[in-house]
């Protein structure tokens, strides 16, 4: 193969791989940073902080509903689900729990309401992070 026939092989397999680089999905991981979820209707809040490993669940609304965070996530230990719940009401301090997760490990936060102790949870959103 001469000199210009390989430099316009390279060319074109340069161009091929970019053109298939720029043309598959996109499917990056959250970035690590702390991630906040809040209710549908705002009343309530979860916040993973990502340097600790802890959750911050808090009551934004004085409306006689409690607010419940949880947290899920799998490692090499099994699978995790916590529940942290900010039950004294609007205006007061947050609910806060930290965990020990694995750097880089992919982890949910659902943030719901729910009247009571045993009442049914609704208003619920959820986010993706990084631990």
């Amino acid at each position: 193969m001469n000199r210009g026939t390989r430099r316009t092989a390279t060319v074109c397999a340069l161009g091929a791989a970019l053109l298939g680089a720029l043309s598959a999905p996109a499917h990056s991981a959250p970035a690590k940073r702390d991630v906040t979820v809040r209710t549908s209707d705002s009343a309530g809040s979860a916040t993973f902080v990502h340097h600790g490993d802890s959750l911050r669940v808090c009551d934004l609304k004085a409306d006689g509903r409690r607010v419940v965070g949880r947290l899920l996530w799998t490692d090499l230990k099994g699978s995790h689900h916590t529940l942290t719940e900010d039950s004294n009401g609007a205006g007061n301090s947050c609910a806060r729990q930290s965990f020990d997760i694995p750097e880089g490990t992919p982890v949910t936060i659902k943030v719901c309401l729910k009247k009571g102790p045993k009442g049914i949870q609704e208003k619920c959103a959820l986010e993706r992070a990084v631990a």
